[in-house]
């Protein structure tokens, strides 16, 4: 059975909601992280990351990985655009049945984000696997579920210096016990996260007020569940491809738009998986590797 999460944030204002689907994934967020970085740099970044993203559909994965490396040789790239690089570098490595290099790229993916949820289009249980192991062995509190999905509904805007209402339901057969729900959240301009637990409503139910920014501009957010054990299940978004909500003096009359986000599996993702076939079925172990970080190169 699939297990469901959904967060909803009750605002006067109107509601945004936001589920599992990609063909209008909100674009990566790193805005405190990439405010001393030029523009251009994020830019340059981000063709090679289309050139790449383009190859792997089209699977040419030593193309790919050679784009990919080019995004990660820009300065200034942001932790969103590197981490995405690593993680299409170390999945077309396994494609191409180089383990070493995997591990390589992953590890490096990881060190960006330890809870960061697979976001290439295959969707391959083999690639998945392997980064769990690896997962595993490298961040002990980390116990991700494939099966969770989160589904999000929040504000489209909040107003300044006052608080959000959150409920977060946890729901599904089978998956990890929900037990603790957290909310993290900043404003554009800070770096820090701030945190804010929700407390337990009925079975699978969570619910808490969270504070907005003192000034106008952009809250970013997502949420943290765990189980019993501490260990963390399940997100609603990420830290570098947050949920936003705009923070206003004033209150527009109540709109509703909706997001979706998270896995992109369309047409050509299909087309993808099949292309992949069974050459991804099984899993693979995750040793130590050894080269060094910032690029990955093939044997």
């Amino acid at each position: 059975m699939r297990a469901t999460i959904l967060l909803t944030v009750l605002l006067a204002a109107g509601v945004v909601r936001a589920q599992d689907d990609a063909d209008d994934a909100p674009d990566a967020v790193d805005a405190a992280d990439d405010a001393s970085a030029p523009s251009s740099a994020t830019e340059v970044a981000e063709r090679h990351l289309e050139v790449g993203r383009e190859l792997y559909l089209q699977l040419d994965f030593p193309g790919t990985i050679d784009a990919m490396n080019r995004a990660l040789a820009v300065s200034g790239a942001s932790p969103a655009q590197r981490l995405e690089a690593f993680e299409y570098i170390g999945a077309s490595a396994v494609v191409m049945d180089r383990p070493d290099a995997a591990r390589e790229a992953f590890r490096a993916m990881l060190g960006i984000d330890p809870y960061h949820a697979l976001r290439e289009p295959s969707g391959s249980p083999k690639i998945r696997n392997f980064v769990e192991e690896l997962r595993r062995a490298q961040v002990p509190d980390a116990a991700l579920d494939p099966e969770l999905d989160l589904v999000a509904e929040l504000p489209e805007a909040a107003r300044a210096a006052a608080t959000v209402s959150v409920a977060v339901r946890a729901r599904g057969e089978g998956g990890p016990a929900v037990v603790t729900v957290r909310v993290r959240h900043r404003s554009d301009e800070e770096r820090e996260w701030s945190a804010t637990e929700l407390e337990p409503s009925a079975e699978g139910e969570f619910e808490g007020e969270v504070p907005t920014p003192r000034t106008t501009g952009r809250m970013l957010l997502y949420a943290e569940a765990r189980d019993g054990a501490g260990r963390l299940v399940g997100r609603a978004a990420e830290p570098h491809w947050p949920l936003r909500v705009d923070v206003r003096d004033e209150l527009p009359r109540p709109l509703i738009r909706q997001w979706w986000f998270w896995t992109a599996v369309g047409v050509a993702a299909v087309g993808l998986a099949v292309g992949l076939g069974v050459g991804l079925a099984g899993g693979e172990g995750a040793p130590d590797g050894s080269l060094p970080p910032g690029t990955v190169e093939l044997p």
